[in-house]
């Protein structure tokens, strides 16, 4: 119900909701969630569950149908699903698939969401970080100065919006000072992330109008 929806209280990624006590078509890929449960006296009850991952690994032909469900799912306006399985797959992606046209697949998708609310934006640059930093390593990867842009665009839009957020009392549920700069933190690196990907063909004649102030 509505009413018990804002009951729950969202850490990180929400990965299922459930309130009959069953969690269903839940994908974990890493670290750990915290699961709260509110008893009949509205107090309190955390639970985490650490996450391992599997043995399973993600081919180029299972890569496709994530792909096709990814722009399924934008089609239909649902980004946030979207986001999710664009943060899953790099880290189940099989070693022999290159990672360069994957980090570039995905760079695209990210910056095809346009929800404006602060969850988003969490959800946003968590999914970012994870992409930049599973896919543009151990080797630096290139993506070419319009997608650069591109990614740099989202991501000062989203700080926009974050900013915003966090300065309406009204309709702005306050988030710690921890937790603010955390976010802030993940924002300046994926900047710098992106900015690390140029393409050399490009790094030494960029547009008139590039700039890092600029981003």
């Amino acid at each position: 119900s509505e009413e018990a929806a804002e009951d729950v209280i969202y850490n990180g990624r929400m990965l299922g909701t459930s309130y009959n006590g069953e969690l269903n078509k839940v994908m974990l890929s890493r670290g750990f969630v915290f699961i709260y449960i509110f008893d009949p006296n509205g107090l309190p009850v955390s639970k985490r569950i650490d996450v391992t991952l599997s043995e399973w690994s993600m081919n180029e032909t299972a890569l496709e149908e994530k792909y096709s469900y990814i722009e399924d799912a934008i089609g239909g306006g649902s980004e946030e699903v979207s986001l999710r399985m664009a943060s899953l797959i790099p880290d189940i992606l099989s070693q022999d698939v290159p990672k360069s046209p994957v980090l570039n697949h995905l760079l695209n998708y990210v910056t095809q969401n346009s929800e404006d609310t602060l969850p988003n934006v969490k959800l946003s640059f968590s999914t970012l970080f994870n992409i930049l930093s599973k896919l543009n390593s151990p080797t630096q990867a290139r993506i070419s100065l319009d997608l650069m842009l591109d990614v740099s665009a989202f991501v000062r839009h989203q700080a926009l919006i974050f900013k915003n957020s966090e300065s309406n009392r009204v309709s702005s549920r306050w988030m710690p000072p921890k937790e603010i700069r955390h976010l802030s933190s993940k924002m300046l690196t994926c900047l710098n992330s992106v900015m690390m990907c140029k393409d050399p063909r490009t790094e030494n004649a960029p547009p008139d109008y590039f700039t890092i102030i600029t981003l």
